[in-house]
């Protein structure tokens, strides 16, 4: 990432979400996935940052995998409408 790094960004989005989540309730917790090659080269506090993540390379039915098993663990929840 040009500015921040992914660890430091998804810092970055959770410290706004708390923030915002003072000021409106109805927000939802946002999915941060991390995607590297190689997860064993971050410290397990590095990665507590993300709810998950998934190794490089990946094929999209990988990532679907991913947010299914965000889902049926209760990470996020899935929204109502809007899916089409």
């Amino acid at each position: 990432m040009p500015v921040l790094g992914g660890i430091k960004a998804a810092r970055h989005i959770r410290n706004i979400f708390t923030d915002l989540c003072a000021v409106d309730v109805s927000m939802k917790k946002p999915l941060l996935i991390a995607s590297t090659a190689d997860a064993k080269q971050y410290h397990d506090d590095e990665l507590e940052a993300f709810d998950a993540y998934i190794q490089k390379p990946y094929m999209p039915d990988d990532l679907v995998g991913k947010i299914r098993e965000l889902l049926a663990r209760g990470a996020i929840e899935m929204p109502r409408s809007g899916l089409g």
